[in-house]
């Protein structure tokens, strides 16, 4: 059973500057337990194998799986395409940082952008794989079809993951690394911040807004079997629905390819 409900730092009055830190920090753990690994290994075999000249990546946060991304392509020697980042509330920090260590490679457009907004900004002349890490659960069912038709329509290849599965212990485990063990992993977080740290420890807004928010994300998630259901009636894509194993568990995806 899927439950819509509501993240905080969904909130349009939640300060920018704890969202910033948040999904900072919602960064450093994804990277620390490798839950993008196996989505960034199949992104990056869609980009070489299908030429994608474009990676357009929605809800992208403090960067998600993109600088993982970059880093995988990088090191095989493939050819990196243009890389554009987007979101509701775009993180300026790590725009400036992810733009410095890729050389100029990973772009976010600075521009207030919800997801089906930044869909029609897509250029049209180029083949574009369209990423959402993180993001999807956030939107309503009907909001969520209505993207997934529009991707289908302007023809693009869409690959969704959410770093999480649909289960009790998924949420213990949020729990866990977001609440339990923040003091220790926020020490470790980059760039290293005052306000990082007064939010942290002093204040624990950080800590306690993100543990509520990652356990209604698992709450939100589309399940496998929700996702086929929502695809099922999208054509002009040929879609797959599963999930990806990784060390410590497994993560839901999507991947839509023309036809």
């Amino acid at each position: 059973m899927r439950i819509q409900g509501v993240e905080i730092e969904d909130l349009s009055g939640y300060p920018d500057l704890l969202r910033s830190l948040q999904t900072d920090y919602l960064r450093f753990i994804s990277s620390l337990f490798g839950v993008y690994k196996p989505g960034i290994k199949l992104a990056a075999e869609i980009i070489e194998q299908h030429d994608i000249e474009l990676v357009y990546d929605l809800g992208s946060g403090g960067g998600g799986a993109i600088p993982g991304l970059y880093d995988y392509i990088n090191k095989a020697e493939q050819r990196i395409p243009e890389i554009v980042l987007t979101d509701l509330y775009p993180n300026k920090t790590a725009a400036s940082r992810l733009k410095n260590i890729s050389d100029g490679h990973i772009n976010y457009d600075l521009r207030s952008l919800p997801a089906l907004t930044a869909i029609e900004e897509v250029p049209k002349d180029k083949k574009t794989l369209v990423t959402i890490f993180n993001m999807f659960h956030h939107l309503e069912e009907e909001a969520a079809k209505t993207l997934l038709k529009r991707i289908s329509e302007q023809g693009h290849f869409v690959l969704m993951v959410e770093p999480l599965d649909k289960s009790i212990l998924q949420i213990f485990i949020n729990i866990f690394v977001t609440l339990i063990m923040a003091p220790v992993f926020t020490l470790f977080v980059k760039p290293v911040r005052v306000s990082r740290y007064l939010f942290s420890y002093f204040i624990p807004i950080v800590p306690l807004v993100t543990c509520f928010d990652g356990i209604f994300s698992v709450l939100r998630l589309y399940s496998v079997k929700h996702l086929k259901k929502i695809t099922g009636t999208i054509n002009g894509l040929n879609w797959t629905a599963g999930k990806l194993k990784f060390t410590f568990g497994k993560t839901i995806y999507l991947l839509g390819k023309p036809q």
